[in-house]
């Protein structure tokens, strides 16, 4: 590009700083030269004329910078609020703390939550041994009977009839002396009996994760 189509570019677009430009557009002219002509850079010399223009070319750039920013209403850039992550309920919260609340209130509403518990854990394990076992309903209600629904001795005599399999003796003691009552474990072994009955897989997958974890 010419000096002649620089000087007619900058009166198309407009130029707020004509004398900055002007010195700009020389100094590469004198650039171009120097390449072409190698021996015109020895008429321009290194000298202290040419250190104290190059200075105060700088340090007039460097005032025009800082005019301009201080002009500008810019402070900051405010940046979008942090997304933050929806607290979800976790799995089975709910079911706990029906568990939970059985030993407190009045005792006409605790032994109604229980009959409520109860009828919910027998209708999940029935049709999650029905599904199991490929079997009908009736089949899968004499296995709760029986309590060979389940490994669990806890799970078996929460949902079996007289001749269900009982927890040993050790456990019973052991309940004794803990914070939650029989029937409140009781509740929660069926629960994780019940939800092993309608995924066979769920133990061994979690036995998977726990070694991978140790390694």
């Amino acid at each position: 590009m010419s000096l002649e189509d620089d000087a007619h570019l900058l009166e198309t677009v407009g130029d707020d700083h004509p004398i900055l430009t002007t010195v700009g557009i020389a100094a590469v002219a004198a650039g171009v030269l120097m390449v072409v002509n190698p021996g015109f850079a020895s008429l321009i010399g290194t000298g202290y004329f040419a250190v104290t223009m190059v200075g105060l070319l700088a340090l007039v750039q460097g005032l025009r910078i800082a005019r301009a920013r201080k002009e500008t209403d810019v402070e900051g850039v405010e940046t979008p609020d942090v997304e933050t992550v929806e607290t979800m309920p976790t799995p089975g919260g709910e079911f706990d703390e029906q568990v939970a609340a059985l030993n407190s209130g009045p005792r006409r509403e605790s032994i109604r939550k229980r009959r409520q518990l109860r009828e919910t854990l027998e209708a999940e394990a029935l049709a999650a041994v029905a599904r199991r076992e490929n079997c009908s309903r009736e089949e899968a209600e004499e296995m709760l009977r029986a309590g060979t629904w389940t490994d669990d001795p806890h799970a078996a005599a929460f949902l079996g009839g007289a001749d269900a399999p009982r927890p040993p003796i050790r456990d019973r003691l052991r309940l004794a002396v803990s914070t939650q009552s029989l029937f409140q474990h009781r509740v929660r072994r069926t629960a994780d009996a019940v939800a092993l009955a309608a995924d066979p897989d769920a133990k061994r997958r979690e036995a998977g994760a726990t070694e991978e974890n140790d390694e």
